[in-house]
């Protein structure tokens, strides 16, 4: 990803239902404490082209 300036992250559930999203200005934390247990997919966008996909799972 280090080729891309990332301009947005979006988070999915595993229905493909976004769960939060959010544009890129400068660094940023995304706070994932409200989602509940399970499996998410984040996805990173770079001038609305998908760059990256990662699984994460949420166990609180």
């Amino acid at each position: 990803m280090n080729n891309f300036k990332i301009s947005r992250v979006a988070v999915y559930n595993i229905m493909g239902r976004v769960i939060k999203e959010t544009k890129i200005e400068n660094n940023i934390r995304l706070d994932l404490s409200s989602l509940n247990n399970g499996f998410y997919y984040v996805y990173f966008y770079s001038d609305d082209k998908i760059i990256s996909v990662n699984k994460i799972t949420i166990n609180h």
